[in-house]
């Protein structure tokens, strides 16, 4: 690990402060052991940087993160999309969730009536919803071997793709080529910002956009 990495990273994060901004350390990758054995390694590097919080999906370094004692937020990764699974990460010390970017706004307000008023949550309000259930998704490590869980996704859902069946390219499946050609994984864009309510704010903790 390179140590002017670590020097950067720790300016940035007085820098930060110094505005009065809060740094959190994104740590939500899928782990495989590879990255378990080093993750020790660098937890010990940066345990001293005083990060306001690390978001994190994955149990196994959830567990490691607790050894931080910064406040650990589980990351939309997780799939947190119901109120059982919220209480089951704030029973074992998360402060907040950031929700399932496919939850609909009924869904997520029946998880806040159900869950603790101290456990925080969090939602995507602007930007793409992934093919997959919240970025679960092989196909970037598949297309360009760049694994989307661990934080390298390449975005080919919103490759242009053209429709075509093997055996029969009738009339409809050109139409449906015409169709569809520029973005045909991707399932929608969010678009909540322009109907944001009171009633939204009063039910979140932060509302989060995605770039891309």
């Amino acid at each position: 690990m390179r140590a002017i990495f670590f020097d950067e990273m720790k300016e940035g994060i007085d820098f930060a402060h110094k505005h009065g901004k809060k740094v959190y350390l994104t740590a939500n990758i899928f782990a495989r052991n590879e990255d378990i054995k080093k993750i020790d390694e660098f937890f010990d590097i940066i345990k001293s940087f005083e990060f306001d919080g690390i978001i994190v999906s994955d149990p196994g370094i959830f567990v490691k993160a607790k050894k931080l004692g910064i406040p650990i937020h589980i990351s939309t990764q997780a799939n947190t999309t119901n109120y059982e699974s919220a209480r089951f990460w704030h029973q074992l010390g998360a402060k907040r969730i950031v929700l399932a970017r496919e939850l609909s706004l009924d869904e997520i307000r029946e998880i806040r009536e159900n869950v603790p008023d101290i456990l925080e949550l969090e939602a995507f309000v602007h930007g793409a919803v992934c093919i997959s259930y919240s970025g679960r998704c092989f196909l970037s490590a598949y297309m360009t071997y760049r694994d989307a869980n661990r934080g390298e996704c390449a975005h080919p859902c919103r490759y242009k793709y053209y429709v075509m069946e093997e055996k029969d390219q009738a009339s409809i499946l050109r139409y449906l080529k015409m169709l569809m050609a520029r973005i045909f994984l991707t399932r929608k864009t969010f678009a909540w910002l322009s109907t944001l309510t009171s009633l939204l704010l009063q039910v979140l903790t932060l509302l989060r956009l995605k770039e891309g």
